[in-house]
């Protein structure tokens, strides 16, 4: 997987520049407050599987109605 794209602008990796621009125009909402980052490389699934279960009932807490998942 090449970063070198991200590495020189992470906006290619998590778009908040255009979301906030579409947040502005009333397209998007709101945004949430907070950006969930994980890693991947060598989590187990057990361990995996409960990152996402409190990711998602933190989301749910927040009232958050879509994401966006992005690869590295």
């Amino acid at each position: 997987y090449d970063t070198s794209e991200v590495n020189d602008d992470p906006m290619r990796l998590v778009p908040l520049d255009v979301l906030r621009e579409l947040e502005a125009r009333g397209v998007v909402r709101k945004l949430n407050q907070t950006l969930y980052s994980t890693t991947g490389v060598a989590t187990t699934i057990e361990y995996s599987q409960k990152i996402g279960s409190a990711l998602a009932e933190r989301l749910k807490a927040d009232g958050v109605d879509a994401v966006i998942l992005t690869s590295t």
